[in-house]
């Protein structure tokens, strides 16, 4: 699985493993390279949109190689497209379209926001975040 010991995130992703051995493969190469999983979030925050890797870097507050390769990984497994403007000398990116791309996307989407939900209700019964007079171990 992954090196994380946290019992929580253990079992977020023996959950994820479980439920899509088809995937797990990608999702390692982004646990590995975690800039891949915020290009992931930016970019499906932005459905209709396409940025450049300047855009990116900006937001993202990555530097180009390591956004580089995380847009190799998502271009490779074609999550992400590019777009190219030789007349204007950019290229853009964007999530994928494809169907299979899309209901992949769907599906981690949902996991994420289910796993949020889990982990809000269980704030809610601490009664307050970490924040509260807790050391945050990372």
């Amino acid at each position: 699985m992954t090196e994380n010991t946290n019992p929580v995130i253990q079992e977020m992703l023996a959950e994820l493993c479980d439920e899509r051995p088809d995937i797990w493969p990608l999702v390692q190469q982004w646990l590995a390279h975690p800039c891949c999983l915020h290009v992931i979030h930016f970019l499906d925050s932005l459905p209709a949109q396409a940025v450049t890797l300047s855009d990116l870097m900006a937001r993202l507050e990555y530097n180009e190689e390591e956004l580089q390769v995380a847009l190799d990984c998502l271009l490779e497994h074609r999550l992400v497209v590019r777009q190219e403007i030789p007349e204007a000398g950019m290229t853009f990116y964007r999530l994928s379209d494809r169907e299979p791309a899309q209901a992949m996307m769907g599906w981690f989407r949902a996991w994420c926001r289910r796993w949020r939900e889990r982990l809000q209700a269980a704030e809610g019964v601490l009664g307050v975040g970490w924040h509260w007079g807790e050391k945050r171990h990372e």
